[in-house]
């Protein structure tokens, strides 16, 4: 069949109710505030009823999965979200905040609630299929909005005129589905929904989407691609690319600028970049003050090496809503012993997942992981990620003899 009828044959042979219920998932587990605040919109109603509505679809779904004795073994998992919500619970104890019950409060309804709903997918290649087709439909959902005027809640304040959280919640997602049902259905479609995913996070998203984008581009071809002289040729061809931007680097962005210009469109991706090419001094501009955010929690530290500061706590007395470094977040948030922990366990999670021989599972757990370590190198908080939860829960439970995750909870 022709290319441009495969997303309509895949998404039409969908005939299952739990699939589409599964598709639905993911599409809550990366969308939900999306979805919500287009919802709540369009028909009039508050966006806390609309979310209420939505966790109660997906907790009957997890009492119908459960029925059906859905087979999962997420013990690991279990254990290190236990560990969680003790740090949660210590820190609320020592260092009581709004924004730190804030984050408690999306961690423990919301974070956990969609890992309990993803590792309910033992089929890994299924559960691929599942998040690549939920990427394609918010795509088409929520790309547009930006361009538009007709919900202002979503271009006056979701975005904050920095594309930021288009990029993280949008851009980032959907590239990295689209671009896995690229590579593995081989259809141009997909390829050209991929470019111009990234076209769109070019034009109105920020750096941090982009960097991940290119970081999903370059893992997956160096961590899947089966043949070395596949991954020499990409190399040589990534090498050579950067050499001719870094020489023509000013130039290049200007271009782009121009053209995005002649659209009406004012990308703060590429506005940031002529910022450094005009100056390359200063440092803050570009960084957007990430510099000295990380100094200010490094001597937050030193004041409380054992305990740290606690959840939430770093909007209150830092110079930025996060810390925007996952690791200066786990040492500053929760102290230096818990913070070596915290790294430990993440450290030997990624390298199972470097280890990992079956080709399809290490694309799952490789998406997972694409979406939080770019992000969370350089912004947010761990806290509350979906990403980050979602990948430590599946690899941590992950056994590399099996491809299935089978511990039968409910006979």
């Amino acid at each position: 069949m022709n290319n441009s009828f495969c997303i309509i044959e895949s998404l039409a042979n969908i005939k299952n109710k739990n699939q589409f219920l599964y598709i639905i998932g993911w599409l809550f587990a990366f969308w939900r505030w999306d979805i919500v605040n287009i919802v709540s919109q369009v028909i009039h109603i508050n966006a806390t009823i609309v979310m209420l509505a939505f966790f109660v679809c997906l907790l009957t779904f997890e009492l119908y999965a459960f029925k059906k004795n859905i087979v999962l073994n997420i013990k690991n998992g279990f254990i290190m979200m236990l560990f969680m919500i003790l740090c949660y619970v210590q820190s609320i104890l020592i260092h009581f905040n709004a924004n730190g019950m804030n984050l408690f409060i999306d961690f423990s309804i919301y974070v956990v609630l969609i890992v309990i709903f993803v590792m309910q997918i033992d089929d890994m290649v299924k559960a691929t299929d599942y998040f690549c087709y939920s990427c394609v439909i918010a795509l088409i959902l929520f790309a547009p909005w930006p361009f538009t005027k007709s919900i202002s809640y979503y271009n006056d304040i979701a975005y904050y005129g920095t594309g930021m959280v288009y990029g993280e919640r949008v851009i980032v997602p959907c590239f990295i589905g689209i671009y896995t049902l690229y590579k593995r259905k081989k259809s141009v479609v997909f390829l050209i929904l991929s470019l111009v995913t990234f076209a769109l996070g070019v034009a109105a998203a920020n750096r941090g989407a982009l960097l991940t984008c290119v970081c999903y581009f370059f893992l997956y071809n160096i961590l899947i691609t089966p043949n070395n002289y596949k991954k020499m040729i990409l190399l040589f061809s990534i090498a050579l690319g950067i050499a001719l931007f870094i020489t023509s680097f000013e130039n290049i962005i200007i271009l782009i600028k121009n053209v995005l210009n002649e659209f009406g469109i004012n990308s703060y991706a590429v506005n940031k970049l002529i910022m450094l090419s005009s100056d390359t001094t200063n440092v803050s501009r570009f960084s957007s003050g990430r510099d000295k955010t990380y100094l200010k929690a490094i001597e937050l530290l030193k004041e409380h090496p054992f305990i740290g500061i606690g959840f939430g706590t770093f909007a209150e007395i830092g110079e930025d809503a996060f810390v925007h470094n996952i690791i200066l977040d786990w040492f500053t948030t929760l102290g230096i012993v818990i913070g070596i922990v915290f790294s430990v366990i993440t450290v030997c999670a990624v390298i199972k997942l470097l280890l990992i021989k079956d080709r399809e599972v290490k694309i799952f757990y490789l998406i997972l992981f694409s979406l939080w370590f770019p992000k969370l190198l350089f912004s947010k908080t761990f806290a509350d990620d979906a990403g980050y939860w979602m990948f430590m829960v599946c690899m941590l439970s992950y056994k590399r003899n099996t491809h299935n995750l089978k511990l039968k909870l409910i006979k």
